[in-house]
């Protein structure tokens, strides 16, 4: 069984001053996230959205702002649905 799932929202949110990068070592250039922080101020409606930085290999979600009924990951869990794996990478605490 396949499921199709594509998430369309990519929103500007990731705070470049605080995340910490990983830079290759020839190029100088960021290559990967090694810890995130976000703008909490500039997240979307949606609660599973992408980010420009990682939106050709990441979704992302978040919870707690809203009524659990209204958010992805709450969702989720609580109708049982299985094959997704969440991974805490910010917490705004």
């Amino acid at each position: 069984m396949f499921s199709l799932f594509n998430v369309t929202e990519c929103i500007n949110c990731l705070d470049q001053d605080k995340t910490e990068w990983e830079y290759g070592e020839t190029t100088g250039k960021p290559i990967r996230i090694v810890s995130y922080a976000f703008h909490k101020d500039r997240m979307s409606e949606s609660s599973i959205f992408k980010i420009p930085e990682t939106a050709n290999g990441e979704i992302l979600c978040y919870d707690g702002a809203r009524d659990p009924e209204d958010e992805f990951k709450p969702y989720v869990e609580s109708h049982g649905i299985t094959g997704l794996e969440f991974t805490e990478i910010w917490s705004s605490q």
